[in-house]
């Protein structure tokens, strides 16, 4: 980039926090002057200090720095609107400005799918049931609202994953409302101690009055998302956990009676994902601690925390081998398929034991991760 058209403007973000707001709010003031697309083309040469960005509907964009994660200098190189487009980046060094929105997420609970919950709140988050409708309302600092819609878009999911990880129901499809008129929520979480963290099985997701019990810990990691954008890597791991679940269950609960789901190869494939929901909580352990065990050893430490030795073999002696044949080997638990009655094979390649039937998604396994998954964060997470 370079010539007669080129804006250089020094902005000088101290950290890649302010560089990244710096980022959202510059797209929406450039948004201001025209409808700014992007033509998404990240590209930085090696050995180069300068990161070009793309394509934005005023030209292209590249950035420098002196240390990584810094924007030190912003450059545009446009054919017209320059003054309109150094104001712009002069407006956006003012990541502190912001506008404050509040946005509902809307699930409706009459088809049964979902439980009525108990309201509970915090300062930024508060959880309701009104007329069948289950409502997640959380407030939210955004530039602009394409800035917000960028980051409900992000946000969604995860918030529906930490609801489906402490319900044992599938939170999705949330009709989103937003606006900039609210109250501030009252912190009210007189539901804490009530809250049983020991159910495992999905009867026995802790209720009161036919209600579902929402707990602190619960509300306390909505905080942490609606909160930031980016995360530490303490909760990025645990969020990771969370997502992985999340996509566990939606497999599940949506394909449980699919008989094309009863094949050899994708039920093993299945229950390798659930139990790898665990590998971010090991892999987070592992940074805690100063003696670096084997993978295998690791999870057997973790399991062991939450559950009896029994269980601890079996997770990570049999399914954590089986999750290992099936990614490392393409090797499946069997090779027989149910065809309306059972006819008994021995293994061909062990020789001492009976080939399975009918390959099954191990909803044992996934209630136990889920179990695991639940308490480490009421242990860990502060």
């Amino acid at each position: 980039m370079g010539g007669m058209n080129l804006i250089k403007e020094i902005v000088n973000m101290k950290n890649i926090e302010e560089s990244n707001l710096f980022l959202r709010k510059l797209w929406s003031e450039f948004d201001k002057i025209e409808s700014n697309g992007w033509v998404y083309q990240p590209d930085r040469e090696k050995g180069s200090n300068a990161i070009f960005i793309g394509f934005s509907g005023l030209g292209k964009v590249m950035f420098t720095y002196q240390k990584k994660g810094c924007i030190y200098e912003i450059l545009v190189d446009a054919d017209n609107k320059k003054d309109e487009i150094k104001a712009a980046i002069n407006r956006a060094k003012s990541i502190n400005v912001s506008n404050k929105y509040m946005v509902e997420m809307k699930f409706d609970n009459e088809d049964g799918n979902i439980s009525p919950v108990n309201k509970i709140s915090s300062k930024l988050v508060k959880i309701s049931e009104d007329k069948s409708i289950n409502t997640i309302s959380y407030i939210c600092k955004a530039y602009s609202e394409k800035d917000l819609r960028y980051l409900i878009h992000k946000k969604r999911q995860l918030i529906q994953a930490c609801m489906t990880l402490f319900t044992g129901e599938l939170y999705s499809n949330a009709q989103i409302e937003y606006n900039e008129n609210y109250q501030e929520f009252m912190d009210d979480c007189s539901f804490e101690d009530t809250y049983n963290w020991e159910w495992i099985d999905n009867y026995d997701v802790p209720q009161d009055n036919e209600k579902v019990i929402i707990p602190r810990k619960c509300i306390e990691l909505l905080e942490k998302i609606v909160k930031k954008n980016f995360y530490t890597q303490e909760i990025e791991l645990i969020l990771n956990a969370c997502m992985q679940f999340y996509s566990v269950n939606r497999i599940v609960k949506d394909n449980f009676y699919n008989p094309a789901y009863y094949n050899y190869g994708i039920s093993d494939v299945i229950n390798a994902i659930t139990v790898s929901c665990l590998e971010p909580l090991v892999a987070l352990e592992n940074k805690k601690s100063a003696n670096k065990l084997s993978i295998i050893k690791r999870m057997r430490k973790l399991v062991l925390k939450y559950t009896d030795p029994y269980i601890a073999n079996y997770i990570t002696k049999e399914v954590y081998t089986k999750r290992s044949n099936i990614f490392h080997e393409g090797k499946m638990s069997t090779t027989e398929r149910y065809c309306g009655y059972c006819w008994p094979q021995i293994d061909p390649y062990l020789k001492n034991k009976i080939l399975n039937q009918l390959p099954v998604f191990n909803l044992f396994l996934f209630d136990l991760v889920g179990f695991i998954i639940r308490n480490y964060i009421h242990d860990n997470f502060v």
